[in-house]
């Protein structure tokens, strides 16, 4: 039913409304719409969706479990004088030998992420500790594929040491083998234990971001650390993959 004015709808019941809300044709009188109501809403609600769109990309993309999940950092912190701001403990690039004994800098560019571990007669004796390592290279090598480990270990008298690779048997990690010379090798390591919770022990592998800042230690006698080394490890690998996107985005935007 039409006046000019309003469309009046007639409702499915009558049930709910008392006798006097309806004229002597059974239309209800006190249910109308202006027409082109619902229409006017239609079209507020998808230039609404239009103008908001590119925010909700934005904030799904910033606040995704990626960028959401906190890492800690680990080693002694320091608060800058001048900006307040905490300066987090790095660990050095250099100190490290190739097979060759050339001395090589871990350049952020080859390894942006990366886990290290210390490998030292003891542990080559109790091998059992890499056991949680040995198992994910037998049972699901494809995961132990991402990561890229840096196992490091002394050379001896004669300027060589034995393969690490042959001695633990890792075959599915990207695995690289590094030396230290005999007489810096302690030190060294010691640079990437320090200030380590107690709970943590000299054989554990260590994970490193882009600055250099110590984010986790991980026992490898254990699955279930070795899983979260692996996931911890493609965390922080994908948050620098986006912070480089974004960057490229924004000097092509220039």
């Amino acid at each position: 039913m039409d006046n000019g004015k309003y469309r009046i709808s007639p409702l499915k019941s009558a049930n709910f409304y008392p006798p006097e809300c309806f004229d002597e044709g059974g239309f209800p009188i006190f249910v109308a719409q202006k027409k082109g109501m619902k229409s006017g809403h239609k079209k507020k609600y998808l230039l609404l969706s239009i103008l908001l769109l590119p925010s909700l990309i934005y904030f799904f993309f910033e606040f995704t479990q990626v960028n959401f999940k906190k890492m800690p950092y680990y080693g002694p912190k320091k608060i800058d004088t001048v900006s307040k701001d905490t300066i987090y403990y790095s660990v050095p690039e250099n100190g490290f030998l190739d097979t060759r004994a050339t001395e090589i800098v871990l350049d952020t560019n080859k390894y942006p992420v990366f886990l290290i571990g210390f490998i030292d007669d003891s542990l080559r004796a109790n091998a059992y500790k890499l056991n949680g390592l040995a198992n994910y290279d037998k049972f699901d090598p494809n995961k132990l594929k991402a990561v890229t480990i840096l196992l490091v270990s002394a050379n001896d008298k004669n300027g060589e040491a034995p393969s690490v690779k042959q001695t633990l048997k890792i075959k599915s990690a990207d695995v690289e083998e590094y030396r230290c010379r005999a007489e810096n090798f302690d030190s060294i390591r010691n640079l990437y234990f320090t200030g380590k919770p107690v709970f943590v022990f000299n054989y554990f592998f260590i994970l490193v971001d882009k600055k250099r800042h110590i984010r986790s230690y991980y026992d490898p006698n254990q699955d279930g650390e070795v899983k979260k080394m692996i996931a911890e490890f493609e965390h922080l690998k994908l948050r620098d993959e986006q912070a480089k996107s974004k960057k490229i985005n924004t000097i092509e935007k220039k």
